[in-house]
């Protein structure tokens, strides 16, 4: 067993996203999180992210010719014929001279060719481990026609080590023949006395605008269940929020926007109940077990095949995943579960020491046997 205070680590971050966010961010929130999480026991972390925030790690590299994501469908094939993205490969390669030779934890999403191929190539594969945010060119065969000619070339699907963050993923890679581990990730849990024992009457859903996320499922629950919802997050399909959403809103419904981490968390501590409505395979909603960390607990449609719902509720102990007439005639006996048996089973599973003590160690010492050490 290699000693945890000689270990070294890079956590390579979305370029196109600004680390850490503004906002809610769940993926911005993870870097984060595991960063400081790896650094307290005892590894030395490096960042490569698009940041100026030299708290973040050890050493934080931020590469001048950052790729600016752009906003909407037409802008990205634009961007795609026009080749900007071969900026991507100058920073690949520049960053070779930059990083340790250490271990690659990188979250990229699953169908971002930029970060997924381009990083393989560059990188020996046995020391890059992709965090699986994305499950679409794995799962449905138009999206893996769509990267049919960067697969030919950089055969992603033999070289990928990637990191399953639920279960059921874990094991559909494995059939596939694809390299996984299951590895999820965690959340940070608040001091105990944030609980809020006796909370509010009303419901809350909390992600992106748009039918994936699907919050007007999230309406249609709280109608049946007849208490108040609050809807929290950034639009992301305007045509569905001025169709499914925006008629729907009224003094019992309420849309909050995108607002701040701090307005988000007292919102989360003070709400009946989490409503989880998301309708594809959802990786991992770090927002179902962020709600657990102040003792929330969670009603989830169980609408997904590949979604990792079904490991992070725990039915009857930290919440309920169902029909909509199964949630609707058990969300009394729901919302009476303690608070604080929700925040001690969850945390057991889900804190950053748990998830990494229990998961990911041995996958990222393994990854390190063959590197030389770093001298500090």
């Amino acid at each position: 067993m290699l000693k945890l205070s000689s270990k070294e680590v890079v956590i390579f971050a979305p370029l196109y996203r600004r680390i850490p966010a503004d906002g809610w961010g769940g993926v911005e929130k993870i870097v984060v999180e595991r960063a400081r999480s790896l650094r307290r026991l005892g590894f030395r972390v490096q960042l490569v992210a698009n940041s100026t925030d030299d708290s973040l790690a050890d050493s934080v590299v931020s590469p001048d010719a950052i790729f600016s994501y752009p906003g909407g469908k037409a802008r990205l094939l634009a961007s795609l014929a026009t080749g900007k993205w071969t900026r991507y490969i100058s920073i690949f390669t520049s960053l070779k001279r930059e990083i340790w030779e250490a271990p690659i934890l990188s979250d990229a999403s699953a169908i971002d060719p930029f970060n997924n191929f381009i990083l393989t190539k560059e990188m020996e594969s046995d020391r890059v481990l992709f965090y699986l945010h994305g499950n679409y060119y794995f799962i449905y065969p138009n999206w893996r026609r769509l990267f049919l000619v960067p697969d030919m070339i950089f055969r992603p699907s033999w070289k990928l080590n990637l990191g399953a963050l639920n279960l059921r993923m874990n094991e559909l890679l494995i059939r596939k023949g694809i390299r996984s581990h299951y590895m999820p990730n965690g959340t940070d849990f608040p001091d105990r006395g944030q609980i809020i024992q006796n909370p509010e009457e009303f419901l809350l859903f909390v992600g992106t605008i748009n039918p994936l996320k699907a919050p007007h499922l999230a309406i249609r629950l709280a109608r049946k269940i007849g208490l108040p919802l609050k809807i929290i997050g950034k639009i992301t399909d305007a045509s569905y929020f001025r169709n499914m959403v925006k008629p729907f809103l009224n003094n019992v419904t309420e849309y909050l926007g995108e607002v701040d981490r701090r307005t988000l968390t007292e919102t989360m501590r003070r709400c009946r109940a989490l409503l989880f409505t998301s309708t594809w395979d959802e990786p991992q909603g770090i927002v179902i077990i962020e709600a657990q960390s102040y003792g929330v607990p969670v009603l989830a449609l169980n609408l997904p095949v590949y979604s990792g719902i079904y490991e992070m509720i725990d039915n009857y102990q930290t919440g309920l995943i169902g029909t909509f007439d199964d949630l609707c005639a058990k969300s009394v006996e729901i919302f009476n579960i303690k608070r604080d048996s929700i925040y001690i089973r969850s945390r057991s599973k889900w804190s950053w020491e748990s998830v990494l003590k229990n998961h990911h160690m041995d996958v990222i010492e393994k990854m390190a046997e063959n590197m030389p050490t770093h001298s500090s």
